[in-house]
């Protein structure tokens, strides 16, 4: 629905290189931990998370789908305007 296509992408564990190749890490939800590594920029987004409230479905999913829009286009934001 998104226009994403993931269907060749696969899980894979997150190495130290990817973490310093990156100009910021961002941990979707508080149960993945990542090293503190020097100079390198990690952001956990702890998501909201609608089942709590009894939300469940295609409406739940909206929701998050929604919460993480608006986090990548914050993240985005704030890239681009980084060194400005």
């Amino acid at each position: 629905e998104q226009g994403v296509d993931i269907r060749g992408e696969h899980p894979r564990q997150l190495t130290e290189a990817d973490m310093r190749a990156a100009s910021v890490v961002v941990v979707l939800g508080t149960e993945a931990k990542v090293p503190d590594l020097p100079g390198v920029t990690v952001e956990v987004w702890e998501t909201d998370e609608p089942s709590l409230r009894g939300i469940e479905g295609r409406a739940r999913m909206e929701l998050l789908t929604e919460d993480i829009h608006r986090r990548v286009s914050d993240l985005q934001e704030r890239l681009l305007h980084r060194h400005d």
